[in-house]
């Protein structure tokens, strides 16, 4: 399926339409057809010229981009090249390179569904001229969502220069995850992972570039301050806030910038005796365009470099999993095997049946079932077999299956190393139904066997885990590995390169369930202020009764320090200031904090003391009342 948008009202696929004027030169010698089934009648030579492409597929040679390709022959005999586009970027393209009137695209899709084509058929003229009539800042791009879509589809359309622009269009918007909601749901972690990277690149680069500029001589010299005794201030703070914040450096902001120097320095709209005044009265949006070019230019060099760090699918490989052993010992080997499993890379696995069908009912009924005739006795089939035994062929390739024949025999099995090691092999188990076998393995993931092993499953490696569980669709893993995600924020940078792994749809489930555990512990953090929390009994005696708190009022069940303190926690949590709920609510030096505090301001001892005697006991009940909050909310997969 094509990434661009559909044609409306496209005709079927078995109906061949002509598209009509410009395109119906009755002197063409060729027919181009648009994937939507469009003729074009146009002619070759001038085809040819503009693009090396086309003219190496007319002449029936291999050309540099793969892409469906059909010669027939139609109305009159005329050759008929099948392309895959439809008939709008088709029409907008041929409009560039024939003189006819050009046929623009109006939407930023449909503008980089052109530019790809062009690029596709190595066109670097039309690449040009469209880049010059339709520039980005043409197109409106309202919310973070309309950005997050039109770099994806420059993305995946590998329009490196479009999607740099559109990564440093984005520094002005917020990008937040919970910013782009459902739109995430369409968007690939590869990229996602690129569009955050590359913010940061064009952030490194349009500082360096400002700051290489301010340093050179043009930035002095230049005109029009060679007439004005040296740069104008506002000019010059304008860049230093860029260098502070690079979202600031736009042609908008620019003129702001100018605008409102000019109104507070002369309210009036007359220029004064000074002589830098009147100069900078009297600029022209000419010289302020100019101006900006400058600016602009400076930092052309830097998105260049930019354009050559982006990288696309398919560039550097998948993601590449850690591959499992090569050997294939026992059980394999089995002398008195009386059927074989096949893998997909041709390495053939003498089992036993009864064990197979005893860990898998997939496979007991199988061998249940009237034989195929692979199956068959010798005598009455052709079909080959080996030593003797049936062969049936499996779609787990040699690693995977030996490895999941080591769990169903009753032998010493090694657990997995890594959680990509299991998730294949615990995948591969639930195909064929070995829930027991399954459910053993699994231990392994959640038990080290030895102390001083580490869990398959811990927060360091949790989204790397949620992300492989979501790929080979193992809700079991998925709601602890994201469980284990809640000890880190959910931000760009904390997911880091582990962005690369997860589609845009697991993305946004996550954030949805980190939104609402968060709710849930601010709900029981509330609880406990409100003092009807187990947790809150800890401090009910510090209230009420005369000797105790100083602070105490008689109309709280809790000290109104510790319930202050408990208040701004969740005015941090509900803010996203604060990553998690054990460095903020139940941790000992945040909470020590608060109590110091408040034993120097009111020089209580109740509170110390009766912190000292339980203490522990009560951070332990507030982590207990918040873990259960938390296993009562749901990760809701849409699979």
């Amino acid at each position: 399926m094509s990434d661009c948008p559909s044609a409306s009202g496209a005709a079927p696929q078995s109906t061949i339409t002509y598209f009509g004027s410009p395109f119906d030169d009755a002197e063409a010698d060729i027919i181009l057809r648009s994937s939507d089934s469009f003729d074009f009648r146009i002619t070759r030579s001038i085809l040819e010229k503009a693009s090396p492409v086309i003219k190496a597929l007319i002449l029936k040679h291999a050309g540099p981009v793969t892409f469906t390709f059909a010669l027939n022959t139609t109305d009159g005999a005329l050759p008929v090249v099948v392309l895959g586009e439809r008939r709008d970027t088709l029409a907008s393209l041929l409009s560039v390179i024939f003189p006819v009137a050009l046929i623009l695209p109006t939407t930023l899709e449909q503008t980089l569904c052109v530019l790809a084509a062009a690029q596709k058929y190595e066109m670097p003229f039309a690449m040009t001229l469209i880049r010059r009539l339709l520039p980005l800042n043409t197109f409106e791009l309202p919310t973070p969502a309309h950005v997050l879509h039109a770099f994806n589809l420059a993305w995946k359309l590998r329009l490196k220069q479009e999607a740099v622009a559109l990564a440093r269009l984005s520094l002005g918007r917020p990008m937040k995850i919970g910013d782009l909601g459902q739109d995430l749901r369409e968007v690939s972690g590869l990229a996602l992972h690129q569009l955050v990277t590359c913010r940061a690149h064009c952030v490194d680069a349009l500082r360096q570039g400002i700051n290489k500029f301010r340093s050179s001589p043009a930035y002095h010299e230049n005109s029009p301050w060679k007439q004005s005794g040296g740069v104008a201030y506002w000019y010059d703070s304008f860049l230093t806030r860029a260098v502070a914040d690079p979202k600031e450096l736009n042609e908008d902001k620019f003129h702001w910038t100018w605008a409102t120097h000019v109104k507070q320095r002369y309210p009036s709209g007359k220029a004064t005796t000074s002589p830098t005044g009147e100069f900078c009265v009297t600029f022209s949006l000419a010289l302020l365009r100019s101006m900006w070019d400058t600016v602009e230019a400076q930092m052309a060099e830097g998105l260049r470099q930019v354009e050559n760090l982006l990288t696309f699918e398919g560039d550097h490989g998948a993601v590449a999993c850690t591959q499992l052993p090569d050997s294939f010992d026992a059980p394999c080997d089995q002398a008195d095997a009386d059927v074989i499993l096949r893998s997909s890379d041709g390495k053939d696995f003498p089992v036993r049946r009864a064990i197979l069908a005893m860990a898998s009912p997939v496979f007991q009924d199988m061998f249940s079932l009237p034989l195929p005739p692979a199956l068959k006795p010798a005598h009455q089939t052709d079909e080959p077999r080996k030593d003797g035994l049936h062969i049936v062929p499996m779609s787990e390739n040699s690693k995977v299956l030996a490895e999941v024949l080591r769990w169903v025999y009753p032998l010493p099995a090694t657990p997995p190393t890594t959680f990509d090691q299991a998730a294949l092999l615990i995948s591969c188990m639930l195909k064929y139904e070995m829930e027991s076998v399954a459910g053993t393995l699994r231990r392994c993931l959640t038990a080290p066997s030895h102390p001083t092993q580490h869990v398959l499953i811990n927060s360091d490696n949790a989204l790397q885990v949620y992300a492989l569980a979501t790929k080979y669709r193992l809700a079991e893993e998925c709601h602890l590995a994201a469980r284990q995600t809640l000890r880190k924020a959910l931000t760009w940078t904390h997911l880091g390169s582990d962005l690369r792994l997860i589609n845009g749809d697991a993305l946004h489930e996550l954030y949805q369930y980190h939104e609402r555990c968060r709710k849930a512990v601010c709900d029981c953090v509330n609880k406990a202020i409100s003092g009807y929390a187990p947790s809150a009994g800890t401090w009910k005696r510090t209230v009420g009764n005369a000797g105790r708190c100083p602070n105490a009022q008689k109309t709280s069940l809790v000290p109104e320090w510790w319930s202050a303190f408990l208040q701004a926690v969740v005015r941090k949590m509900d803010s996203d200031a604060v990553p998690t709920y054990e460095e903020t609510v139940v941790g000992h030096e945040v909470f020590r904090s608060g109590l110091n505090a408040h034993v120097k301001d009111a020089g209580c001892q109740a509170c110390l003391t009766i912190y000292a005697e339980g203490g522990d006991k009560f951070s332990a009940m507030l982590r207990a009342e918040i873990e259960a909050a938390i296993d009562e909310v749901s990760l809701v997969l849409t699979w």
